[in-house]
């Protein structure tokens, strides 16, 4: 079976959301962006709790979780994982969702980010 790529992504996306054939179009060219574009239309979804969409484009994305290329394995595990939120009274409902590959996933992107956001430390000079 060959490999998943971005234009997988895209087909499969559009046709499971067709509400954001528009949105991806807008980034075409920018495919971390364009994965983007469904994690939000599903954060959209987590937050009207429509949880039959939720769940449409957590199948969806973990249908090319593993056969991913390169290029599209990038994009998922860090533009569009990064973009999920699980914050909230709605959160734990959303994390249930996800394949435990895509949990640890998203616990990785979170440690990433917190680490690139820290503050530098200075260090003290010692006196002579």
């Amino acid at each position: 079976m060959a490999a998943s790529t971005h234009q997988d992504f895209l087909a499969r996306a559009v046709a499971a959301f067709p509400e954001v054939a528009e949105d991806l179009d807008a980034y075409i060219g920018r495919p971390t962006l364009q994965a983007s574009v469904l994690a939000h239309r599903l954060q959209r979804a987590k937050g009207e709790t429509d949880w039959e969409t939720y769940e449409r484009g957590i199948k969806l994305i973990a249908e090319l979780w593993d056969n991913a290329d390169e290029q599209l394995d990038s994009e998922l595990r860090w533009s569009f994982i990064r973009a999920l939120d699980f914050a909230g009274v709605r959160g734990p409902i959303a994390w249930a969702y996800l394949p435990p590959d895509m949990q640890r996933a998203w616990t990785l992107a979170q440690k990433h980010l917190d680490e690139l956001s820290a503050l530098p430390h200075r260090t003290k000079k010692r006196a002579r």
